[in-house]
């Protein structure tokens, strides 16, 4: 099993114009699991994913 990172990346490629409840998510979530979380805007580049820059995607 892989070790559990210390920052959780999420990324949206969602409307901005909602960046802020997805923030709160972000937070949220970094609060039940107990690890810091981070939260980015991505540029329709899904290999994010692939190369391991993004835990968990709002898409």
């Amino acid at each position: 099993m892989a070790p559990r990172p210390e920052r959780l990346r999420f990324v949206t490629f969602l409307s901005p114009e909602m960046c802020e409840v997805y923030d709160a998510l972000v937070r949220y979530v970094g609060k039940v699991l107990e690890r810091s979380a981070v939260l980015c805007v991505g540029t329709h580049d899904y290999d994010v994913f692939a190369k391991g820059e993004a835990d968990f995607g709002f898409i």
